[in-house]
């Protein structure tokens, strides 16, 4: 089955694993850079997943997007949203960040759980 995939379409497949990854896929002028002529990656795709890079486009992503040094408040709210655990022993900016994240998301998982019960209800789940 083909998937035709543009850029106004709000979700977006990975195109090596299938994977329905809205918003969280590259593209070569991301691993490879803006000034790169790569339309596709080698293997003829155009959007794929982080889990899916191969190890050369790997390196060549870090190459081309050197890391940056993020705040405390702004890593705690990144590892939040990226659902890993609280780290123990860090700084109050951090511990803010990742606990007012963890509310945001508990509180908008609340506002969504009588639509969700609605949808089982109508799907006979």
């Amino acid at each position: 089955m083909t998937v035709f995939q543009f850029p106004d379409v709000t979700i977006i497949h990975c195109d090596r694993c299938g994977e329905d990854r809205d918003g969280e896929l590259l593209v070569p002028t991301d691993v490879y850079g803006i000034c790169s002529d790569k339309q596709d990656f080698d293997d003829d795709c155009h959007y794929v997943c982080w889990d899916c890079l191969t190890d050369n486009e790997e390196n060549d992503y870090h190459e081309t997007n050197p890391p940056t040094k993020l705040s405390d408040y702004a890593r705690g709210d990144l590892h939040c949203r990226m659902g890993k655990p609280h780290l123990p022993g860090q700084s109050k900016e951090y511990d803010h960040a990742y606990g007012a994240r963890y509310i945001k998301e508990q509180m908008d998982d609340a506002k969504l759980e009588p639509l969700n019960k609605f949808h089982e209800e109508l799907l006979g789940l």
